[in-house]
């Protein structure tokens, strides 16, 4: 079989014929080549799945320290305000306000400083009071919404807690009534309550698509997502709003000159008009006069 050039099963019979030997060997030089190709589309294969892992690693990165830029902008920790009763060291009693994280550490800091404690509670800011009283007068601007959606997106995107992340926001929140509103909601939370029955007590702020759109994702466990799009839909709703206003500018101006000129020309003119045409024609018969 060596002889007559059968070296493998499903090698054919090869002649003296210098051409087809050759041939043959031209096909020997082609395989490595078409082995070169695969390893290349192999290795293609592999550095492009490298490259999606990259980017997909380059975008988590990027929500993590969009994150972490605002985590460092409040101060880089969840911060509360407290209410504490306590004996100070000579005895007295003193009742104040104090920032920590929580109320146990506010409890241990007035230990180590030598108090008797008596009570510490989270403190009630005269913003929520009122905001309680009159809900309806308080109005939140749609940005502070958009943003709050878009960030809060953000944390649970990166594994933050519903509660931490709302308690962080609030603090970076710029309008009294909205950090009134999400107090109000982290005490829910803490409570035990679902995040679309916290926000749905405070109509004024969130409206009804907002807490049904919540609840639903609560439901899908897509609550990430959802945020992202309702802040998508609130923006082009405000984009809106504000070029149906700006286009209704110039007619409003119109309208209010128009109305400005008939009144002017009622008020002040006519009336001057009228009484000199009466006096006029008062006077008219008694310069002619009438002969018999």
């Amino acid at each position: 079989m060596q002889r007559d050039g059968l070296f493998r099963p499903h090698r054919r019979v090869r002649g003296a014929d210098p051409v087809r030997r050759g041939e043959a060997a031209c096909d020997r030089q082609v395989e490595p080549r078409r082995d070169h190709e695969r390893r290349g589309r192999r290795g293609n294969a592999a550095s492009s799945r490298r490259r999606l892992g990259q980017d997909r690693s380059r975008r988590d990165d990027c929500v993590r320290s969009h994150a972490q830029r605002l985590h460092h902008l409040i101060g880089g920790q969840v911060v509360s305000r407290f209410t504490y009763r306590a004996y100070s060291p000579r005895g007295k009693l003193e009742e104040r306000v104090a920032t920590a994280e929580s109320a146990a550490a506010v409890h241990r800091d007035l230990i180590d400083r030598g108090f008797r404690v008596v009570s510490v509670r989270p403190a009630r800011s005269g913003w929520r009071w009122i905001y309680r009283q009159f809900p309806t007068f308080f109005r939140v601007k749609t940005q502070d919404l958009i943003l709050f959606s878009r960030q809060l997106a953000t944390f649970i995107r990166v594994g933050v807690p519903i509660t931490d992340a709302i308690k962080l926001l609030q603090g970076a929140s710029s309008s009294g009534a909205f950090r009134a509103a999400l107090e109000d909601i982290c005490a829910d939370l803490e409570a035990g309550e679902a995040f679309s029955s916290a926000i749905g007590r405070h109509p004024s702020v969130f409206d009804e698509l907002y807490v049904d759109m919540v609840r639903a994702a609560e439901y899908s466990g897509t609550l990430d997502r959802v945020l992202i799009q309702v802040a998508a839909y609130l923006q082009r709703q405000d984009t809106a709003l504000k070029k149906l206003r700006s286009a209704m500018i110039y007619p409003a101006v119109i309208l209010v000159l128009a109305v400005s000129v008939c009144t002017v020309l009622i008020v002040f003119v006519l009336p001057n008009f009228v009484s000199g045409s009466c006096s006029g024609l008062a006077r008219s018969p008694k310069r002619g006069g009438l002969r018999s």
